[in-house]
């Protein structure tokens, strides 16, 4: 199975974190140039973007969401053109474990052709998950979400070619960010979507985001980029309290 790393071309330094981990986890992969959605001119923006939800959702449908959604469209595409059954999608700030392509192999056997299957994942609120359909495999388990539109991050998932297919075809116009895999789910543009725990790929929580989460005001975007004490530590501390806060999960019978 392909693993496509979403990357900048300009962020070099991610793909520099990104090597390492890559060449000792035993995973074919390639680097797939990212879409910069601060770049696109009026013209492709009246092609790719649903201009009517920006106004309605201007604070969230920012140019790097848009760019991010974009990019996984590519992906996708890339995909088809190449037949491929199924990839693992990954962001550049993932965390790799050691056993990485093992498990990925062994999950792989577990996927739909129609079908997300999130290594990574938030929620808002505690993500209610079902034990009743669970499957284990080794020492993680994959679990059915009861209401995926808690759930975000498109940090690193596996993907089915149905479900590739299905969501390069509605992603543009874009509408929706490229986690907003419960509106997707609503949609019926992806069937199925479900979670591994505990969460094999984690997120690094230096830096700052580059593919563009959401926009920022120059004074965030300055307070990112800034080495001194206690700034660094600071914003690491506020990431781990949000990510335990996003983390939280209920069990279902």
């Amino acid at each position: 199975m392909k693993t496509y790393v979403i990357n900048l071309a300009a962020s070099t330094d991610r793909r520099a974190q990104m090597l390492p981990q890559l060449e000792a986890s035993g995973l074919e992969y390639e680097f797939f140039d990212a879409v910069d959605g601060r770049a696109l001119t009026e013209a492709q923006r009246s092609e790719l973007v649903d201009e009517a939800e920006v106004l309605k959702h201007p604070t969230w449908l920012v140019p790097g969401v848009i760019g991010t959604a974009l990019s996984h469209k590519g992906v996708y595409e890339r995909m088809a053109a190449r037949h491929e059954a199924a990839a693992l999608v990954l962001e550049d700030d993932a965390i790799l474990p050691p056993d990485i392509a093992e498990l990925i192999d062994a999950l792989a056997g577990e996927l739909s052709s129609d079908e997300v299957m999130l290594l990574n994942f938030r929620s808002f609120g505690a993500c209610r998950l079902s034990r009743a359909s669970a499957v284990t495999v080794g020492e993680h388990r994959i679990l059915q979400p009861l209401k995926p539109g808690q759930i975000v991050s498109a940090l690193a998932y596996l993907i089915g070619a149905d479900a590739a297919a299905s969501l390069a075809a509605a992603i543009v116009p874009v509408r929706l960010n490229s986690d907003s895999w419960g509106d997707h789910m609503d949609r019926g543009t992806l069937h199925s979507l479900r979670v591994v725990l505990p969460r094999p790929v984690a997120q690094r929580l230096s830096g700052h985001s580059t593919v563009g989460f959401t926009d920022i005001s120059p004074l965030r975007r300055w307070l990112t980029r800034q080495t001194f004490w206690p700034i660094p530590q600071l914003r690491i501390a506020n990431r781990k309290r949000v990510r335990r806060q996003m983390q939280r999960v209920e069990w279902v019978d």
